[in-house]
């Protein structure tokens, strides 16, 4: 057409008047051209993801990784468990109270943390869950 024509203005607009007047669609192809020709070119070029699309690490809960937490020991249930677990791990007598029982429980496993993992002291104190040593069954719910 005109050979001056800035970014194809004309072209495009004789392109639009042409398929408005003979309805072949020659517009829509134009248009789905142009925009494939777009996609194709802002292709490989990726948005950064917001805070909800990134990849987060997985968790492991307590029961896939094979500990128990201790907020799910009750006495009915679990006293005869925890003095097993604690004679396991060498303590002479066992308290007679289930917070007590859990608490030594605690300080027995921050250091077990601390030798075999090498964990900070105030890390392995924040630890709500142990590992188990003995052969305890440890039910977490009632039958």
């Amino acid at each position: 057409m005109i050979k001056d024509q800035v970014c194809g203005k004309y072209d495009d607009r004789f392109q639009f008047v042409s398929s408005s007047l003979t309805r072949r669609g020659h517009f829509s192809e134009v248009r789905a051209a142009k925009k494939r020709a777009t996609v194709d070119e802002r292709g490989p070029v990726y948005k950064k993801q917001n805070v909800a699309q990134q990849l987060r690490p997985q968790q492991l809960t307590a029961v896939v990784s094979g500990k128990i937490p201790c907020s799910k020991l009750v006495r009915a249930r679990n006293m005869e468990d925890l003095a097993m677990e604690l004679v396991h791990r060498g303590v002479d007598k066992v308290p007679s109270s289930i917070t007590n029982c859990k608490n030594t429980l605690r300080k027995l496993e921050a250091e077990r943390l601390i030798r075999e993992h090498d964990m900070s002291p105030k890390e392995a104190a924040n630890h709500k869950e142990f590992k188990p040593l003995s052969d305890a069954p440890f039910k977490l719910c009632d039958d």
